[in-house]
């Protein structure tokens, strides 16, 4: 971690033009880092990784919500326990971007397709 990079690039970025910023090494993961991306209202990328046990933690930072789903697949248990997780920022006005991770067969594109029925259903 480094404080001075990230605050060099926040400084940097264009206020006008949104900023997601994905930092998965878990010395990232810090109210000093929370703060900083808070403060400039860039959105901190929630990432679920095949190797992770738990769901990551949604940490709302900036206007918009933003998760990377990168298992190589999801069960219909998994996606509506998603959709659980997402309505709540749905309900308070947050735009929310999910992405799942890309295959070659198009399940990504079929889960994006469940996750947004299931979410439609509980609003």
């Amino acid at each position: 971690m480094s404080d001075a990079r990230l605050g060099a690039v926040l400084a940097a970025w264009p206020q006008r033009i949104p900023l997601v910023v994905e930092l998965q090494d878990p010395s990232w993961h810090v109210d000093e880092t929370f703060a900083a991306l808070r403060g400039m209202g860039a959105t901190l990328c929630a990432t679920e990784l095949a190797e992770h046990d738990e769901p990551p933690t949604i940490r709302r930072t900036g206007k918009q919500l933003y998760l990377r789903l990168r298992r190589e697949d999801y069960s219909s248990n998994e996606v509506a326990a998603w959709a659980r997780r997402i309505r709540p920022f749905l309900d308070a006005g947050d735009d929310v971007y999910a992405f799942f991770r890309h295959d070659p067969v198009g399940r990504a594109a079929d889960l994006a397709l469940e996750l947004r029925d299931l979410v439609r259903r509980a609003g």
